[in-house]
């Protein structure tokens, strides 16, 4: 985010703490701030709410201020508007860091690590680009704490995914609903589309529609890799119409699918195409992209980015491989169940690195340029037993 950008959002305090002030606390509230009476005093305090991990915060009289101002949600106050711009974008983004304020991007508010992908060093990419997602979720997941592997994987697999409000599901609360959402019904925009080039696929299950091309497809053939399609949520309905129309003749696709159901729809990789070659893959997303222009992204993390908003990305998927090694599954699951092994080898080792920065530097030489997030060639022709577990 911009310096204008980050001067122009909308903040609020951060609700995980009370400000107290400096006459209102207890010894004890001086014991756990770590100050006694003596010390010199400032206003006072964010006394964090208990189990939300935040430390306490001693605060300045001017940041109690802003503190209070920001009780509920608004643009920067006029009273700091006199302030050179970066000076306040500085300021400001190291309040949204420290988890005293939050910012708000999509209807939700951030701060600390989930922050980074609206507070992003890079001016030039956009908070749903897959590589700052990436990075955001791995930051997040260091900050999870100590947790099994398992669930920590899962954390990371899910990182991005919108939570399903009371107000959409009473909106879509079943199959028939979703599918008029989606353009799926009887005469619905997506339905004459699908029935003039799709056919449904074999293993559509409770998680997902599929569907394959009515053209005969080479038998010989494989997936070889996988295109994301990730719109935000108001853009949905038009972006899958869009696909299936623009996917159905596109050369070397094998089959595309859509989440089933709300939750589903909620996740960041909801609609997803398969193709047998990476250049496929390509010319299909030039056609997409001119398809989908102004279309808001939601955005993948753990993806390789083929527009810079996030919108379109790719993975390649591991090989089908014996029981216990590290390949098999999807691409999003196996990186994040490596990235999950790295953060808990690096908490376990402890010393000043920061475990998602081994992270990263581990699949960085499995093979994962970290930077883009593209899969080298050779990364699944490796005997998966090397360095495994």
């Amino acid at each position: 985010m911009t310096t204008p950008q980050i001067c122009a959002g909308r903040f609020r305090a951060n609700p995980a703490y009370r400000l107290v002030r400096r006459e209102q606390m207890s010894a004890a509230d001086l014991r756990q701030a770590g100050a006694t009476r003596d010390d010199a005093a400032p206003y006072g305090c964010l006394r964090p709410r208990r189990g939300c991990g935040l430390p306490w915060r001693w605060l300045m009289p001017d940041t109690a201020l802003l503190v209070m101002t920001l009780a509920e949600p608004a643009p920067v106050p006029a009273y700091l508007q006199a302030q050179p711009p970066h000076d306040l974008a500085r300021r400001l983004a190291r309040l949204v860091l420290e988890a005293v304020l939050e910012i708000e991007q999509d209807g939700a508010f951030r701060s600390g690590a989930a922050a980074l992908a609206v507070l992003g060093g890079d001016p030039d990419r956009s908070p749903s680009d897959p590589a700052t997602l990436s990075i955001a979720a791995l930051q997040y997941g260091e900050a999870l704490g100590a947790m099994p592997h398992s669930d920590l994987a899962r954390r990371l697999y899910d990182y991005g995914r919108r939570p399903v409000s009371p107000r959409r599901a009473r909106q879509l609360p079943d199959d028939a609903a979703v599918e008029a959402f989606l353009g799926l019904s009887a005469r619905g925009p997506a339905q004459a589309v699908l029935e003039r080039s799709w056919a449904p696929a074999g293993g559509a299950d409770d998680y997902w529609r599929l569907w394959r091309p009515r053209r005969p497809l080479p038998s010989h053939e494989e997936v070889a890799c996988k295109l994301y399609v990730s719109p935000a949520w108001s853009a949905l309905p038009d972006a899958f119409a869009a696909t299936a129309e623009s996917l159905a003749v596109a050369p070397g696709v094998r089959g595309f699918k859509i989440a089933r159901d709300l939750a589903g729809l909620s996740r960041p990789d909801k609609l997803v195409a398969y193709f047998t070659r990476l250049d496929d893959l390509q010319g299909a997303a030039a056609q997409l992209r001119s398809r989908l222009e102004g279309a808001p992204a939601h955005g993948v993390p753990f993806t390789a980015g083929l527009t810079r908003d996030g919108l379109l990305s790719w993975g390649a998927d591991p090989p089908r491989s014996p029981a216990g090694s590290i390949a098999g599954g999807s691409w999003r699951l196996w990186v994040a169940s490596r990235l999950a092994e790295s953060l808990l080898a690096a908490r376990a080792a402890g010393g000043a690195a920061s475990p998602w920065r081994f992270a990263l530097a581990r699949l960085r030489a499995d093979g994962v340029d970290t930077d883009t997030w593209v899969p080298d060639p050779a990364l699944w022709r490796r005997d998966p037993r090397e360095l495994a577990p």
